[in-house]
Formats: structure tokens, C-alpha cells, sequence
């Protein structure tokens, strides 16, 4: 069903298959609460002792949170796709993969590097999405990042 979806829909693959995922998880806590429930268990206090708990796991896990939360906003306004080189802060390579915690990178010394999404979001990103760099075209091509930004930060490094 999310192959149809996906390809009948003018929403990319990788949205579909992030909101089957969070569709599936609100499906199953639907279902378990409904179990519960007709099998007599009060769910009014097991949901209050569930959210104070939720908070101190929350508390204790923001890294994660943070990582999730950076992941979904990827997810949202992609500014990058997989295949592109990037470079944000001291992480830079051809994106491999995006994942709702991390994204995989291949360095441009061929070295795999996993990049928590987090990092994307609190430093400037520079895309080659948004260049022009082709044969030494160094402008901006998209409005997102300013055109005093030279092109050359994103070309391969050669050994």
C-alpha cells in the first residue's frame, strides 16, 4: 500500500514511508490501549504515571529527542538529497543515506562518517544543490544560502 501511495502521490518516497512509520506506531498504542481497556485495566492512572515517566526519560534522553526532532525538520524541508555532497560545520561528503537519528555520509576521503541530524540543524549546511559547480561555476543556484559563499568548500579534495 505505501508503494502506491508513494508512487500515485506527489509526496517523495522517503515522506511516505516516515509517515507510514508514525502512522504504524499511533496504530499500535491505539490497539494496545483498546486491549487494555476491555481487559479492565485503568488507564487514566497508568497514563499519568506514563507521562511522569516520559518526562524523566525525556529529560534524559534529549540528545535523542533532539537527534529525532532534527531528523523529522530533514524530513520536512529537505535540504539536501541522497546523493549530494554537503558540508555542515567539520562534517562534510556525498550523502548516503537519512535516517530519523542520523545521517550517513561518505567522506571524501571514501571513509563512511555518521553524522547525528542534530548537527544539521544548529550550523550552517552548504549543498551542492545549491551551487552551480560545474566546470568552476562557483554561484548560487538556489536562494537558500548567500552567494558570498564560494563553491569551492564542496569540491572533492584530490590526493
Amino acid at each position: 500500500m505505501v508503494d502506491h501511495l508513494a508512487s500515485k502521490s506527489r509526496i517523495d518516497a522517503p515522506r511516505v514511508v516516515a509517515i507510514d512509520k508514525v502512522a504504524s506506531l499511533f496504530l499500535y498504542f491505539l490497539a494496545a490501549s483498546s486491549i487494555a481497556e476491555v481487559c479492565g485495566f485503568a488507564l487514566s492512572s497508568l497514563l499519568a504515571v506514563g507521562g511522569i515517566s516520559g518526562l524523566a526519560v525525556g529529560l534524559a534522553a534529549k540528545e535523542i529527542v533532539s537527534n529525532v526532532f532534527g531528523g523529522a525538520i530533514l524530513f520536512m524541508t529537505r535540504p539536501f538529497v541522497i546523493g549530494e555532497r554537503i558540508k555542515a560545520g567539520s562534517f562534510s561528503g556525498e550523502v548516503q543515506d537519512i535516517g530519523f537519528l542520523q545521517t550517513k555520509l561518505l567522506g571524501f576521503d571514501k571513509v563512511p562518517v555518521l553524522v547525528p541530524n542534530q548537527a544539521f540543524i544548529n550550523q550552517p549546511l552548504f549543498s551542492s544543490g545549491d551551487y552551480q559547480l560545474l566546470q568552476g561555476k562557483g554561484q548560487a543556484a538556489r536562494g537558500n544560502i548567500s552567494s558570498q559563499k564560494p563553491g569551492h568548500l564542496l569540491d572533492r579534495e584530490d590526493n
